[in-house]
């Protein structure tokens, strides 16, 4: 499952706040994944009552539960890879 993180930002021409994803984070592994600049429900993502936050079920073992995130979507998910910055040496 990947857990959908959102903002809200004004929307420059109708000028009302609006609930945008800024990414996700996968339950299993806890890394980044990298999730398009739209509303939760255009990329077929669905509100958890549990986890009080906006869900998409991906996982095999979660497959019982119905997905409107289409399979071309998935392919489209991808895990930023864990950077390090050096150190400075003082």
């Amino acid at each position: 499952m990947i857990i959908v993180i959102t903002t809200r930002e004004i929307n420059e021409k109708t000028k009302r706040e609006e609930l945008l994803v800024s990414h996700g984070i996968d339950s299993l592994t806890g890394k980044t994944v990298i999730l398009p600049c739209d509303t939760p429900q255009e990329i077929g993502a669905r509100f958890d009552d549990n986890l009080r936050e906006f869900v998409i079920d991906d996982h095999p073992e979660q497959q019982g539960r119905a997905s409107s995130f289409s399979a071309n979507q998935k392919s489209n998910l991808t895990p930023q890879k864990k950077t390090t910055t050096p150190r400075p040496k003082w």
